[in-house]
């Protein structure tokens, strides 16, 4: 990925001059400015890649990422149900001893 060329929409063509854990570091040429960005989000919007192979790479890891945000919060909705579900039959047994008295 170091020295690959990048397009940003605002700061134009760059270069990627380091990658740090989830985030690149891309030297641009017009602004003479460097950035920080995160891999792979910034991708979804702001960056491309010059390189077809890099670019289908990326936009394959920003499908898995959404999957898994996906997939958790499917999990979280039906764990927060099951609650919900718990909560109704517990107050329904309380309400039901309440009025027997």
């Amino acid at each position: 990925m170091v020295n690959e060329l990048i397009l940003h929409s605002r700061f134009g063509k760059g270069k990627v001059i380091e990658v740090l854990g989830n985030h690149i570091k891309i030297d641009f040429f017009e602004s003479k400015s460097t950035k920080i960005f995160q891999y792979p989000d910034s991708f979804e919007k702001y960056l491309t890649f010059e390189n077809d192979r890099l670019q289908q790479e990326v936009l394959q890891d920003l499908t898995k990422i959404c999957e898994r945000k996906l997939e958790e919060e499917t999990r979280k909705l039906v764990e927060y149900q099951k609650q919900e579900e718990e909560r109704k039959k517990v107050h329904k047994v309380t309400r039901t001893k309440q009025r027997k008295k």
